[in-house]
């Protein structure tokens, strides 16, 4: 499954009544540099191998740093051959509409969206409800390119922080700059994740937060149907 071209997308037409999906990643040429390596990531796949984390860059943490400039560190994007393999596509049903990113590399996906903004007949960014964000929130994925392309009130970081310590800083804070006083769900409650539940960023940058009501519950994030647009 993927892409026809690079930035193109394709749109599965729906029943009546039923959801509407538009693949956005991967594209060919990801799906061939994953046939490359296939018995090479199966192997390590057996051996539970998983690649080394990237280096942190040199910041401090939390409310002694700057959301600015967490956001505007250059940190390299996504490379890893399987990431870029990911299934990620627009979710739409009942006027209600859910990017879902996978592992999906910013370099696919924001040409993707913005050539179904035009498509769509947009001056502007794509417009959706909520954004689950690539790579468990990694600032290799969560670009501020991509945060562009997209915009939506909502935006989920599912991750338990255990691996790579996801979301990494730089991404929150390009979501929390990113406009529309967004608000983070978070589908587990740790002590990583309630660095932004800080009263004085919320109050300086005007986002808010949610987490489960009890532990490993998640959270559930309700979009009501509106009305629908021919598109």
């Amino acid at each position: 499954m993927c892409t026809p071209a690079a930035g193109a997308s394709v749109a599965w037409a729906a029943r009546r009544n039923a959801p509407r999906l538009t693949l956005l990643s991967p594209g060919p040429q990801q799906l061939q540099d994953l046939y490359e390596v296939w018995e090479k990531e199966l192997d390590r796949l057996r051996r539970k191998q998983r690649d080394a984390p990237e280096p942190e860059p040199p910041h401090e943490r939390g409310e002694t740093a700057s959301l600015q400039a967490l956001a505007s560190l250059v940190t390299p994007v996504d490379r890893s051959v399987p990431n870029g393999s990911a299934i990620a596509f627009l979710l739409e049903h009942q006027g209600a509409s859910v990017l879902l990113c996978a592992d999906a590399f910013p370099t696919v996906l924001v040409p993707a969206l913005k050539a179904l903004a035009t498509q769509r007949g947009l001056h502007g960014p794509l417009m959706v409800d909520a954004i689950k964000l690539s790579h468990h929130g990694s600032r290799a994925n969560v670009t501020t390119d991509l945060l562009a392309a997209v915009k939506a009130p909502q935006h989920i970081f599912s991750t338990n922080n255990a691996i790579f310590k996801h979301p990494n800083e730089e991404a929150v804070a390009r979501v929390i700059l990113s406009g529309g006083e967004p608000t983070l769900w978070f589908n587990h409650d740790t002590e990583h994740n309630r660095l932004w539940e800080s009263a004085a960023l919320r109050a300086q940058h005007r986002y808010r937060v949610r987490y489960p009501a009890r532990p490993g519950e998640g959270v559930v994030l309700e979009l009501p149907a509106r009305r629908l647009t021919r598109i």
